[in-house]
């Protein structure tokens, strides 16, 4: 008998839509957790060259509808889990990182956005992740709100020290 076909039977509930999605959005709550610690302790060129460089050269399979659709539905995982499943959401940094990792992880040439503004003397940041110009993970005028510092040497491992 073959052994995937009974454990199928046993068990009919194994890979269940709703079971998928709970260990989807589990793994997706470890890896903000991860990368929220990755933040606090290592500096941001080593974080983004350990999660970047390793995906940086290789072109997505997918065409370019199939890589807006991709990365579409893994924004809506990641900020489903990040603001409605957890009891405090991870920072716009950790959240942007994990969906830019993610993206990268898929081939997906998705960019972090870094960007810096001062209102009244009070100096404030903000991250978010684009794709050929659309803003993924935050709203579509961010980036004119925004003074967007370019982090892109600093993500491809180009950054000269």
């Amino acid at each position: 008998m073959n052994r995937a076909c009974s454990i199928s039977k046993m068990h009919p509930h194994r890979n269940s839509p709703a079971r998928v999605r709970l260990l989807t959005a589990f793994l997706i709550d470890i890896r903000l957790r991860l990368i929220s610690l990755a933040v606090r302790f290592c500096r941001l060129r080593t974080l983004a060259l350990w999660m970047g460089q390793r995906f940086a050269q290789d072109p997505s399979p997918l065409q370019q509808t199939e890589i807006h659709t991709e990365a579409l539905r893994i924004t809506k995982r990641v900020l489903h889990v990040n603001r409605r499943m957890r009891i405090i959401p991870a920072s716009c940094l950790v959240e942007s990182f994990t969906l830019w990792w993610m993206l990268r992880r898929r081939r997906i040439p998705a960019d972090l956005r870094i960007g810096v503004r001062t209102i009244t003397g009070i100096f404030e940041s903000h991250a978010w992740v684009e794709l050929d110009g659309t803003v993924l993970n935050d709203i579509a005028q961010v980036a004119a709100i925004y003074s967007a510092v370019d982090v892109s040497p600093l993500l491809n491992g180009r950054l000269q020290t």
